[in-house]
């Protein structure tokens, strides 16, 4: 096998000895005119081979297979990409218990601590999973029948992968982990497991009462994935091959696919007009059709939000009739809608768990939320704090008059908009 090194770059030689007996071998250097040496000192060949010979004495055969040449690395990242490295090791990719975005086939490292608090686990391993977020609003309220374990082929969203960094499979291979995330009080530290492809779980791994462990899996998102979607990762212990739940969970790691962030708020309404119709002063209102509005933002980690505002007369809000004589039907802050008295305003609803309605506009019955006049005073009506797909809004008009109002054609230019929330 031949392999080209990096200058000044360290690599790790792993050897595996399978026999009985009394083992003594030593690392040999074969230099590029054939020259057996223990002097790895020598800066001035370019190229040569590296194996094992016998020393003591005594004269004794090796037999190799299942070279794997690895870049050394000093540091035990978390959520770590390999992009940019460095001979020390690579960077974090996020703050701990901090959300991440990362492109598709990169690779990725996520570190887990899990703590016992109860009896001992023996023998148990533990296993990745992932789940898309959908809906959700937050990795913890991801169903667990949602969750599937991370594949070691193609064919989905995420992929195990190799790593450069260190050795993660075959399962008894597997490089150990120091501590790298939050101290727990009043809890030892065992060695975890570092994983990478072609296993997807720890090797048989035992945890004591109060003690605490980090394992870290090397993956990657896959062409199959989605864009600017949020997936969930999370570990299952495998006992006697079955798997389950941790007894609780109170992170859940969260990455997101990038790419452009975008919003999209779509409301089909029969020539833009939402219209009562005919009204007298013996009932309250609804215009019809409904404005239904149907939003999409795609890659927005702090979510979006919905706001409206009205032309009115362009100095007050409300339904207003421009030709002789001029009328107002006034729309006020909040108020309950009565027959014979005027008043117009609106209501807000929707099925999706991910967004949340402003309370002024969360109501029922004939109590409606007032508009106010201009885009400065465009008042939010919905929101989400993270991504949303074709989740509804819907907006309900309403409106009451009083003897008073004159006959005549009343309307109000109302415009809808969606913007990406920023950061806090």
């Amino acid at each position: 096998m031949s392999y080209t090194a990096s200058y000044e770059e360290w690599y790790n030689f792993q050897l595996k000895i399978k026999g009985e007996g009394n083992f003594h071998f030593r690392i040999k250097k074969i230099d590029d005119t054939n020259v057996l040496s223990d002097d790895f000192s020598d800066t001035t060949r370019t190229s040569g081979s590296i194996g094992l010979g016998g020393f003591g004495g005594g004269y004794m055969s090796a037999h190799y297979d299942d070279y794997r040449i690895r870049k050394y690395a000093s540091v035990e990242p978390a959520v770590v990409t390999t992009g940019s490295q460095t001979a020390g090791g690579t960077g974090w990719l996020a703050a701990e218990d901090t959300a991440a975005s990362i492109a598709k086939n990169t690779n990725v490292r996520v570190r887990f601590l899990i703590r016992n608090s109860g009896s001992a686990v023996n023998n148990v391993n533990y296993r990745l999973q992932y789940a898309e977020l959908g809906g959700a609003g937050t990795c913890l309220l991801v169903d667990s029948i949602n969750f599937a374990d991370a594949p070691t082929t193609t064919g989905s969203a995420v992929q195990m992968t190799a790593s450069d960094w260190f050795i993660g499979c075959p399962e008894n291979s597997q490089a150990s982990t120091t501590p790298q995330l939050s101290v727990i009080s009043g809890a030892a530290f065992a060695s975890g497991k570092i994983v990478e492809d072609e296993c997807n779980q720890t090797a048989s791994f035992s945890l004591a009462t109060n003690y605490y462990t980090e394992h870290e899996f090397n993956f990657k998102f896959t062409d199959n994935a989605l864009d600017l979607t949020a997936y969930c990762f999370r570990l299952v212990k495998i006992d006697a091959g079955e798997a389950a739940d941790l007894d609780s969970y109170l992170k859940i790691a969260k990455i997101t696919t990038s790419g452009e962030v975008s919003v999209s708020c779509i409301t089909p309404l029969n020539d833009d007009t939402s219209a009562f119709g005919e009204i007298n002063f013996n009932d309250v209102y609804v215009a019809w059709p409904l404005a239904t509005t149907t939003v999409t933002c795609s890659g927005c980690e702090n979510g979006f939000s919905m706001k409206i505002y009205g032309t009115g007369d362009t100095v007050n809000p409300g339904l207003y009739k421009e030709s002789a004589p001029v009328d107002l039907i006034n729309s006020a802050e909040e108020a309950l809608l009565e027959p014979g008295v005027e008043g117009y305003g609106i209501q807000a609803t929707t099925t999706s768990p991910s967004i949340t309605i402003n309370p002024k506009f969360l109501k029922t019955g004939n109590n409606v939320g007032g508009l106010l006049v201009g885009s400065e005073n465009a008042v939010t009506v919905a929101s989400s704090s993270g991504p949303v797909t074709g989740q509804v809004i819907t907006i309900i008009f309403m409106a009451a008059v009083s003897a008073a109002n004159e006959l005549g054609n009343y309307q109000d230019l109302v415009t809808i908009s969606c913007t990406v929330n920023s950061p806090l």
